[in-house]
């Protein structure tokens, strides 16, 4: 399975806005879709101050650069979503199936534990009507790190709006539900349909993340191979619906096999499926798993979402 590298930690920074236009091809150009006025607008980056606005927001350690995570006050609610959720999954998810020979995931069971809770279920609905589900993961208090393709897909367009439910257990919503206000992507992805850019972020109604907490990442230099490295992967899987065990959180474990797209890719041997686009491909700071407010962040699985 593929997943994109933390170059995606510079596209997210706010940056200069203006309209879009076919003649700006930058590839990482940030491109938002605002859900209230419906405008796609794209947002220029000029290098040099994202470089100084990043070097000025994270820690140095060593040769890497942190985002550092956080705990949040972990505080729950008493939220039961009252919909039946075999309702929802009639219909098979499409994407590829990445479970390697034996099913190697283990259920999360204890969603309100970090680093899980800071993992999101993401429900999203296009322009075209299509409903699908992905996975992500708080990125600060108010904005969820995605696919890309959960927000901007070259088929069904624009999504339209999106739900999204820290730790959700089932029909159980520990933290509520935060709604999108804005889709943010960038033109590698949304004019050039490049797998390497395909990232994304959701900018939510409340600033839950200060709640849940948030995950850290790490930025390391292009020439850093992560060949070899332990990695874990943690989302919301599609087939594990079908199986009976709705809206369900689990974790995979497995080893990075190669790297591409330009520093920007890697392949690995963790067991995945549809749903899980968007989940976090993580390290912990101290062994896989571990709670740890700064988990080394690796990037965010590319799987295909479902939709229903």
């Amino acid at each position: 399975m593929v997943v994109l590298l933390i170059i995606f930690s510079l596209a997210i920074l706010p940056c200069f806005q203006q309209e879009v236009s076919a003649e700006q091809p930058a590839s990482f150009d940030m491109v938002v879709k605002d859900f209230k006025s419906g405008e796609v607008l794209r947002k220029s980056i000029d290098q040099k101050e994202l470089r100084a606005k990043f070097e000025k927001e994270t820690v140095k350690r060593g040769d890497a650069r942190y985002i550092e995570g956080s705990f949040g006050t972990g505080k729950t609610k008493s939220v039961v979503e009252r919909s039946n959720p075999k309702n929802r999954m009639d219909e098979n998810p499409i994407g590829i199936m990445s479970v390697i020979g034996t099913d190697s995931r283990e259920q999360i069971t204890n969603t309100t534990s970090y680093p899980y809770r800071t993992i999101v279920y993401i429900e999203v609905s296009f322009e075209n009507g299509s409903v699908a589900s992905c996975s992500g993961w708080l990125y600060d208090d108010n904005t969820v790190a995605t696919a890309g393709h959960c927000v901007y897909d070259q088929t069904n367009g624009w999504i339209t709006s999106a739900t999204v439910d820290p730790g959700r257990n089932g029909n159980y919503l520990p933290y509520g539900r935060a709604y999108a206000t804005s889709a943010h992507s960038i033109a590698g992805w949304v004019n050039e349909g490049l797998e390497a850019y395909d990232f994304g972020a959701l900018k939510l109604d409340r600033s839950i993340g200060n709640t849940t907490g948030t995950m850290g990442m790490r930025v390391e230099d292009t020439t850093f191979s992560y060949l070899g490295e332990s990695v874990a992967v943690t989302g919301y899987p599609g087939d594990k619906h079908d199986q009976g065990y709705y809206y369900s959180m689990w974790k995979g474990l497995g080893t990075v096999k190669d790297e591409g797209g330009q520093g920007k890719m890697i392949f690995y041997d963790v067991d995945t499926a549809n749903g899980q686009s968007g989940a976090p491909v993580y390290q912990s700071s101290s062994s896989i798993g571990a709670e740890d407010p700064e988990p080394l962040q690796v990037g965010e699985e590319c799987a295909h979402p479902p939709f229903y």
